[in-house]
């Protein structure tokens, strides 16, 4: 039987996805990139993104350039997952980004292979990503430097393997091109039809401007996200929970993200685990009595983001939490403490296994908690990833 530690390590390797966009000096790229996401409950509730260029300069990784040869390439995309550590089995703080930039995935050596040759850019070109919304319906973005006409070109030369797009429309002054119906899914081309054909066979919507590109799966999508980039609907940099979230894991020094709105409020989390460990035949009861009883409840909170970062003193794992009201912030920075202290997780295992007590840093400024989290020594940093699906370490209690 799979015990629960293992469980741990493997619901950390979930996707994520992470990143940020062009736009005023003083905003951070996570702020930046938020402006091209319209504010939907869907984005909200689902938000990945990675700091490539934050990462390569963090751990001195070299960026190949235009002539760079096909094995520079291919060590560079094997080196930018890696952190330094793994348990053997999995990457656990590995970053991945979304199916147009991915060279992190199955399907690594195929992205690696057609983004350059079919669209005229690759991963050499971003530095930051972006993905959100749920899957069916997932917006795309990388921020960088691109070259639209070169694009076009490489384009209108496909031929061979190469699918050439169905249409080319422009939308408020921006191309973008179309592959396949909305949201239309093919198992039978999946990724043997470069260069939009992800591995569900979805063709979908890209569009190639000077600093970044986006990838949706719909043709309303896409208008969607240029009207979002051009100030026409309302986006997530308009809602401060959101911003204040970006802002505070640039400030700590985050290269991979997620955010959302779906907090781990008891019943709904209690039930979640209860429903994911049903394969280890664990007592729904049982949990949500161990839940109850490992360390106290947080108080209600709007949002939250976690991340991974790496500084002087080594790798953490970043948490945001946006409240109501700075009261709220700054009693949850004391609980948070008391609960990773003296509190745990199901089958009596302590958080202290994971987090260093001495070594964390916790702090509220008006409605906002950042904490840094580090691991004990010779450990990994926490499973951040795992935050946003199972691991209930900001358990809340129910609103009033």
């Amino acid at each position: 039987m799979l015990g629960i530690r293992h469980w741990l390590w493997v619901v950390g390797l979930i996707p994520l996805v992470l990143a940020a966009c062009g736009g005023s000096d003083e905003a951070t790229p996570y702020e930046d990139l938020l402006r091209l996401v319209p504010d939907t409950p869907e984005m909200r509730s689902d938000l990945f993104m990675n700091d490539y260029a934050l990462f390569r300069g963090l751990f001195d990784g070299p960026l190949p350039g235009p002539e760079a040869s096909e094995q520079e390439l291919e060590e560079y995309y094997a080196y930018l997952p890696q952190l330094g550590w793994t348990d053997g089995q999995f990457d656990v703080v590995a970053l991945q980004g979304p199916f147009l930039s991915d060279g992190f995935g199955e399907f690594r050596a195929l992205v690696y292979e057609h983004r350059n040759q079919y669209l005229d850019f690759d991963i050499r070109n971003e530095d930051q990503t972006l993905t959100a919304g749920l899957p069916a319906m997932q917006l795309e973005i990388m921020r960088g430097r691109f070259d639209p006409e070169a694009t076009g070109r490489a384009l209108s030369a496909c031929s061979g393997e190469c699918v050439p797009p169905d249409a080319q429309e422009e939308y408020r002054g921006v191309t973008f091109y179309s592959w396949g119906e909305d949201y239309a899914i093919d198992l039978k081309i999946k990724m043997a039809a470069p260069p939009a054909f992800d591995q569900l066979g979805r063709g979908g919507r890209i569009a190639v401007l000077d600093d970044y590109v986006i990838r949706t799966l719909g043709t309303g999508d896409m208008r969607s996200a240029i009207d979002a980039s051009l100030g026409g609907v309302r986006s997530l940099a308009d809602v401060e929970e959101y911003r204040l979230m970006a802002k505070g894991m640039s400030e700590m020094g985050a290269y991979g993200v997620f955010m959302t709105d779906q907090t781990q409020q008891f019943d709904r989390t209690a039930q979640g685990v209860c429903e994911r460990f049903s394969s280890v035949r664990r007592d729904c009861g049982e949990i949500r009595a161990e839940l109850l009883n490992f360390g106290p409840l947080l108080r209600p909170y709007q949002t939250y983001a976690a991340g991974v970062g790496q500084d002087s003193d080594g790798g953490f794992t970043a948490v945001v939490m946006v409240h109501e009201d700075a009261s709220a912030a700054k009693e949850n920075a004391d609980l948070l403490r008391r609960r990773i202290e003296d509190g745990g997780w199901i089958d009596a295992v302590s958080w202290t296994e994971y987090i260093d007590p001495h070594r964390m840093a916790i702090s509220a400024e008006g409605r906002v908690l950042k904490a840094k989290l580090r691991p004990n020594p010779g450990d990994p940093p926490f499973v951040w990833r795992a935050l946003r699906d199972i691991l209930p370490l900001l358990l809340h209690e129910s609103p009033n």
